[in-house]
């Protein structure tokens, strides 16, 4: 939320103050209803800008939520990343005979199996990464 949308919602509603303080000297009915009607729109104005504030508000709170997940998806990324081992060049998890694609375990948060492609290259498997489609000889060590 940003100052100028407080500072104009505390604006009005000082601009409101004061038009009720000139009330109090008005004499006629013409002057206490004008000035009512300059009051009515100080106070609308000052809803607006309150309801402004309140939507920045409530977008600060959606981006600070949205932040809080990341880090939570981050840190659980982190957690499974420090669970695998790296034969190879590429990352294992213990028990597991596929191992995973290096650069999205690295570059992203999903961790992706490399699938063997049928081809080998000196005398070795090459496996392929079905979501980045990187190509690699794999052998586990």
């Amino acid at each position: 939320m940003d100052v100028a949308t407080i500072s104009g919602a505390l604006s009005a509603l000082n601009g409101a103050k004061d038009i009720v303080k000139s009330l109090l000297t008005m004499h006629t009915t013409s002057e206490v209803e004008a000035k009512v009607q300059e009051l009515r729109a100080a106070i609308f104005d000052a809803q607006d800008k309150t309801q402004d504030a309140r939507d920045e508000l409530d977008a600060i709170r959606r981006q600070l939520d949205d932040a809080c997940r990341e880090i939570e998806t981050l840190k659980d990324h982190r957690n499974f990343v420090a669970t695998l081992t790296r034969i190879g060049g590429a990352y294992v998890a213990e028990g597991d005979p596929d191992p995973y694609c290096p650069r999205c375990i690295e570059a992203s948060t999903r961790p992706i199996h490399l699938v063997q492609t049928g081809r080998q290259e000196l005398r070795h498997w090459i496996w392929k990464c079905p979501e980045c489609k990187v190509e690699m000889i794999w052998r586990r060590s």
